[in-house]
């Protein structure tokens, strides 16, 4: 099993924070506070502006990815064929 470095848990903890829906728009100065609560429990020591600086690349790094993919499928739109997305969406696979 692959052991995952404090940074990478960190990088996992601001992920889960920020795809979800009750806590995705919460401002960076509380989230980086609960971030570091979070990881804190872990034994994992940050500082707020850590949380806050790796927030910020963390939330970066995924506007990119998914403007990249999303133009990327748009212009390779064959690869999508096979895919029912409308059972995606339902939760099914």
């Amino acid at each position: 099993m692959v052991e995952l470095t404090e940074r990478e848990k960190t990088i996992v903890h601001v992920m889960n924070f920020m795809m979800n829906p009750m806590t995705k728009n919460v401002p960076i100065d509380t989230r980086a506070v609960a971030l570091k609560a979070m990881i804190g429990i872990q034994g994992i020591n940050a500082t707020v502006e850590f949380c806050q600086d790796i927030s910020h690349a963390v939330e970066a790094e995924m506007n990119l990815a998914q403007g990249k993919g999303l133009k990327f499928l748009d212009e390779n739109k064959e690869m999508l064929k096979g895919i029912d997305f409308s059972k995606m969406m339902e939760g099914k696979s």
